[in-house]
């Protein structure tokens, strides 16, 4: 699977996921084919990601595509 592929599948899955919870009233909707960013301005690359939530908050862990 192309990491394009990847990509767009992983940002499909978050948003099933977050609109499944009922947490899209309040954030911007993810852009299809667009680099996603994190709090601090870092592009987001959680290959094999995964989105929990704890504690009302909710975290996306990953491998950097930089990880050697």
């Amino acid at each position: 699977m192309s990491n394009q592929i990847l990509k767009k599948t992983i940002i499909s899955m978050a948003g099933l996921f977050l609109a499944s919870s009922g947490v899209l009233a309040n954030i911007t909707p993810i852009q299809s084919g667009e680099d996603w960013l994190d709090t601090n301005g870092n592009l987001i690359e959680a290959h094999g990601g995964h989105v929990f939530q704890t504690e009302g908050k909710f975290y996306w862990i990953g491998r950097s595509g930089q990880d050697p």
